[in-house]
């Protein structure tokens, strides 16, 4: 009888975690699920699992953006477990996209977010494993038991490293990039200290199609900031408010974003601000390593060791709470 607790586990990963999933299995000590996945001419994906994964529990881990293919790469992947006899499936997704659409703040659109899950839950997944979710409420789109992990965790610790010289005299400020930002960027502050300050932009457009004006809620004169989010797309509206941080007075400013979708100019907008020092970036997007060679201010932090360590206590049915705590 094998004793290892990890043997019917099989992790397989999508096109758009393929680097993230290998670092995951290493930390874990196994080998990622054998799976072919290719495009016809036309674009329709044609996949097949290369693993037998009856009565095993397989851990799918793929993004459902930014690019829609990964989605439909996902809906496969589930059909084609299922109808391999799995004995329970779990959907991690390290980037939930379309998590930015989870209301409906404008007359006749769809909750995507809530189209998402109900769409992955029709398939017959078990069990979801999401990671700083935009909003977490999002949890509540789906009846099947789900985990909200954050990368609050290890970001802190690097945290702690990075600024042992700001944490020490009282001169590092967190700061929130808009006022939905605040809760969590609190923790962080909490986390690190009974003196690190939590700073709040305050972004407003007095008219359509205007630039935005950046207010700052807080005190930054002479602070070294640390602006902390969960997405950063194109990055100008992170590059205005290190700009405002900078005209109120901070000493420098830092980004730390878990998820860098790093759209258009992004890379080079953050290169070319004076403003910004430096960005650390999850590794939650393999979309990066395209990016790697202008990413001079680009540092990437790997989640895959607390990524593995979900795994490993999601399949042996350890508490998560303590892992976070």
């Amino acid at each position: 009888m094998d004793t290892n607790p990890l043997h019917d586990l099989i992790i397989f990963g999508g096109k758009s975690c393929l680097t993230l999933t290998k670092k995951i299995c290493t930390e874990l000590g196994i080998s990622p699920g054998k799976i072919s996945s290719k495009n016809f001419a036309d674009g329709e994906i044609n996949l097949q699992l290369e693993e037998n994964v009856r009565d095993k529990h397989v851990v799918i881990i793929q993004n459902t953006g930014p690019k829609a293919e990964y989605f439909l790469e996902l809906a496969f992947m589930i059909d084609a477990v299922i109808g391999s006899s799995a004995k329970k499936i779990t959907v991690f997704t390290p980037y939930f996209g379309y998590g930015r659409q989870e209301r409906k703040d404008r007359p006749r659109v769809p909750i995507s977010a809530r189209a998402i899950l109900r769409m992955l839950e029709s398939l017959g997944v078990d069990h979801f494993i999401f990671c700083d979710l935009h909003t977490s409420a999002i949890q509540g789109f789906t009846t099947v038991p789900s985990d909200h992990i954050y990368a609050r965790k290890t970001f802190v610790n690097h945290i702690k490293k990075i600024f042992q010289q700001q944490l020490a005299d009282n001169s590092l400020a967190v700061v929130a990039p808009d006022a939905g930002a605040t809760k969590v960027d609190r923790a962080y502050a909490e986390r690190l200290g009974d003196n690190v300050p939590i700073v709040m932009i305050d972004k407003r457009r007095p008219k359509a199609n205007e630039v935005e004006v950046m207010n700052i809620v807080g005190e930054v004169k002479n602070k070294t900031c640390l602006i902390i989010d969960d997405i950063v797309d194109t990055g100008k509206t992170t590059v205005k408010g290190a700009e405002a941080l900078i005209k109120n007075g901070a000493k420098e400013v830092y980004i730390m974003v878990v998820n860098g979708l790093f759209s258009n100019d992004a890379i080079r907008n953050f290169n070319q601000a004076k403003s910004i020092k430096k960005v650390y970036v999850s590794d939650t997007l393999i979309d990066l390593d395209s990016f790697r060679p202008g990413m001079k201010k680009i540092k990437i932090i790997s989640l895959a060791p607390d990524f593995a360590e979900v795994i490993r206590h999601v399949h042996t049915g350890e508490s998560l709470s303590k892992m976070f705590e």
